[in-house]
């Protein structure tokens, strides 16, 4: 695998997200990985918090503010930027999480799976894009831990 995009959006869940920093902190891979939180107008509280807990070095803090003027939700926005910068980078994994409800959708992909996934952002609540050139874990263990 060349590299892991993780993404995890927030609007004032932060007991959630912090277990969500932990839990990706504990299970990075050994291959390049770019952790980022997307802060989707969340109170100025816990906008404060979360650039508390950017400081920490764990995760790159983007506020969502600084993107768009739409009100929240902006998940949309989130999921099209991150998955435009995975597919820029042509990484083997990339995982997208977010809190529209739908089910999960796998992608095994090859050098043409870059052009499909667009179009799946808006139906899915998860995405997982795994290039199949350059996956060497288990499928199927991956697959079971993420109870799919």
């Amino acid at each position: 695998m060349k590299g892991l995009l993780i993404i995890t959006p927030v609007k004032d869940s932060l007991e959630t997200a912090r277990d969500t920093f932990r839990a990706v902190k504990a299970g990075l891979p050994n291959v390049p990985c770019t952790y980022t939180v997307y802060d989707d107008f969340s109170s100025p509280e816990n906008a404060k918090l979360l650039e508390q807990e950017a400081t920490q070095g764990d995760f790159e803090l983007v506020h969502l503010a600084d993107l768009t003027d739409h009100p929240s939700p902006n998940y949309l926005l989130v999921l099209r930027t991150a998955q435009r910068r995975a597919l820029e980078k042509d990484w083997g994994l990339c995982i997208v999480e977010s809190d529209v409800q739908g089910p999960t959708c796998i992608v095994l992909k090859e050098s043409y799976g870059n052009a499909f996934v667009p179009f799946l952002v808006s139906d899915f609540e998860e995405i997982y894009v795994i290039d199949i050139r350059f996956f060497e874990k288990n499928m199927r263990k991956c697959l079971d831990v993420q109870k799919m």
